[in-house]
């Protein structure tokens, strides 16, 4: 564990010199390929040829290297790097898309904040888990069966002696028309 934290300071602190040892290595390692097929009997120009083949050629071994010793810091730098670069190379589209990420983390938040206040969060009630709806059911309309007469709701208030205590909620729906208009107009319910 302490020897990757050393090798993670060491490769922020000195990328250069890490990068220029990999140079060397690699002119090391080409040299010696070349000197064993000089060796063999083979010109010095067809000799770094078949050096730098066997290899996998210079530019593509270089990289494959530093992205085995290049640490997670320096990838996500370059990468940063690029997604500004071209994102300033197209301002329309990182207008819009900015757009589209500021509208919708508004919208996840605001829903977000509706379910929290609605469904996570516990009633501002205390035991809340006790609190029973009661109504009518009224065979005729089943569609009122939660409305109660409030004469009902009147005589269940003062005769009730099992609940902590009733509340009622009341709807109204109020007709307006002017002088000789025919058309009924509801209004919003009253609460």
């Amino acid at each position: 564990m302490f020897a990757r934290l050393v090798a993670f300071v060491r490769g922020i602190a000195r990328r250069r010199r890490i990068s220029a040892e990999v140079d060397d290595e690699l002119r090391f390692h080409v040299e010696q390929e070349i000197e064993a097929h000089v060796a063999r009997g083979v010109s010095r120009g067809e000799a770094r040829r078949m050096a730098l083949r066997d290899l996998g050629g210079m530019t593509q071994t270089r990289e494959a290297v530093r992205d085995v010793r290049t640490i997670w810091l320096d990838l996500l730098w370059r990468d940063a790097r690029h997604a500004v670069r071209s994102l300033r190379a197209t301002p329309a589209f990182t207008t819009v898309a900015l757009m589209v990420l500021t509208l919708s983390i508004g919208a996840t938040t605001a829903i977000f904040s509706v379910v929290d206040a609605v469904i996570l969060r516990a009633l501002p009630f205390g035991e809340s888990d006790r609190l029973v709806a009661l109504g009518e059911f009224s065979k005729n309309s089943p569609i009122d069966s939660m409305r109660v007469a409030p004469q009902n709701f009147l005589d269940w208030r003062d005769r009730q002696d099992v609940f902590t205590g009733l509340a009622a909620v009341g709807y109204a729906a109020i007709s307006l028309k002017r002088q000789g208009a025919r058309s009924r107009k509801p209004c919003a319910p009253s609460v």
